[in-house]
């Protein structure tokens, strides 16, 4: 038994030959959002005087809606009870199926309005031999959406129905339609847009951030190769002062003067090495400064390539936005996630903040 008397936008009929068409239309209808000007000035209201709903959920699928067990025959009836519509997917499978024919049956049966609530969409063999027998009853052939490529298509067969559905024309919610697509395409363009602008000019501060560390580098590297000099001077001096204060030993005469000068020239190269080695490792403190402004940078570009750009993506992809994403909801997204990413890196987390802060007050 159906639950708490549930209602139903459309009951699907057809062979389960064709599950494929029919797992594509319940999809399709379920998910599909009726533009905001698809009624007709004065028509969006129901009979209670409440807006008409811009979903047509739900739709019934006897594969997805009948339970596991109970009467057959009596959830179908009481689902076609419960449904507005009858849409019957017409093909060579469904006019050998006796289910599919008396679903139409027991539909038209239960309401004399219902033959006006029937649907067909046709979607393998010619009509009006894909045509159902209880569909064609009393000699009418129905008009019917072809959803076949040599037909109106899997789209515009899906807008004939909907628009049958709502009770419009299909030609004004084929505009409708159309002109959504094009205010999407356009609000999409923008994102992108505004995202290129946004990755230029983070693209360039981190551009200039690693062309200030090389040149860093490059500093801090001539300034070791200074020290490696400095330090090859200090130890050729010491080498020197040994021999003189040898030759001092040697010379019994000038042995007080030469050994005072060797130890002179001993400690002016020992002082002389301790520079050298303080010159050697401040270079070596440059050198780790930039590498470190280095790796910052290039931290800096790709979080916001990952977590900014990505935004742009469609919502079925991880960490995407859709293309209804705006800059600082892209932003918004990524900002929370800066914390666990970076951790164990202050410096690089600090610069990022910066810089989010930055395009916070460029967008106002």
């Amino acid at each position: 038994m159906l639950h708490d008397k549930p209602h139903y936008r459309a009951f699907i009929s057809y062979s389960h030959r064709d599950a494929k068409w029919a797992k594509w239309l319940h999809k399709a209808l379920e998910q599909y959002h009726v533009p905001i000007d698809a009624y007709p000035p004065g028509d969006n209201l129901q009979d209670d005087g409440s807006k008409k709903s811009r979903r047509l959920t739900p739709v019934f699928r006897d594969r997805d809606e009948l339970p596991a067990s109970g009467s057959l025959a009596d959830t179908i009836q009481e689902a076609l009870e419960a449904s507005e519509n009858l849409i019957v997917l017409c093909s060579p499978n469904s006019v050998a199926s006796q289910y599919v024919n008396a679903e139409i049956e027991i539909f038209r049966g239960l309401l004399p309005e219902n033959d006006q609530k029937v649907y067909a969409l046709i979607v393998d063999g010619d009509p009006p031999d894909c045509f159902p027998a209880a569909l064609t009853a009393g000699g009418a052939e129905p008009i019917a959406a072809d959803a076949r490529e040599e037909g109106d298509g899997k789209a515009d067969a899906k807008l004939k129905l909907i628009a049958g559905l709502l009770g419009v024309g299909f030609d004004r919610l084929k505009r409708r339609e159309a002109t959504r697509q094009r205010n999407r395409l356009l609000i999409m363009v923008s994102v992108i847009s505004a995202v290129a602008v946004m990755t230029s000019f983070l693209a360039v501060w981190a551009l200039k951030a690693e062309k200030e560390a090389t040149k860093q580098k490059v500093v801090a590297e001539q300034q070791r190769e200074l020290a490696v000099e400095s330090e090859k001077e200090a130890t050729t001096q010491k080498e020197r002062a040994e021999q003189q204060r040898e030759l001092a030993k040697q010379s019994a005469k000038e042995a007080t003067a030469a050994k005072i000068v060797a130890e002179k020239q001993r400690e002016l190269a020992v002082q002389s090495e301790k520079v050298a080695t303080t010159a050697k490792e401040h270079a070596e403190q440059q050198r780790e400064l930039a590498e470190q402004a280095t790796r910052e940078a290039k931290a800096v570009l790709a979080f916001f390539n990952a977590k900014v750009l990505a935004a742009a993506r469609p919502k079925q992809q991880d960490g995407g936005l859709g293309i209804d994403a705006t800059i600082r909801a892209a932003i918004d997204a990524a900002e929370p996630q800066i914390s666990t990413a970076f951790n164990d890196q202050p410096a690089v987390e600090a610069t990022i903040r910066t810089a989010i802060g930055t395009s916070y007050w460029y967008l106002g």
